[in-house]
C-alpha cells in the first residue's frame, strides 16, 4: 500500500490530485522533462512527482492547461 499523506497535504483531495495528475501526464506526453526519475508510464511518473511534492495545484492554473481545457470543450 502506498503512503499518500504527502499527496493529501499537497493537493487537498483526490479530485485535485486526479486533475493535477492528468494535466501533468498531458505535459509529459508533449515532451516536458520529468522532475523525478521516470517510471514505466507517464501516469506513474506524474503520480510520483505529486507524491514527492514536485507538482502542486499550480499546474492547474498554467496557461497551457487552461487552453487545453478550452479546446476540449469546443
Amino acid at each position: 500500500m502506498t503512503d499518500n499523506t504527502n499527496i493529501k497535504e499537497t493537493l487537498g483531495n483526490i479530485f485535485h490530485m486526479t486533475n493535477a495528475a492528468s494535466a501533468r501526464v498531458y505535459q509529459l506526453r508533449r515532451g516536458h522533462l520529468p522532475k523525478v526519475e521516470p517510471e514505466n508510464s507517464f501516469s506513474t511518473t506524474a503520480l510520483k512527482e505529486i507524491k514527492d511534492g514536485k507538482i502542486t495545484l499550480s499546474i492547474l492554473l498554467e496557461k497551457n492547461n487552461r487552453d487545453r481545457i478550452r479546446k476540449d470543450k469546443e
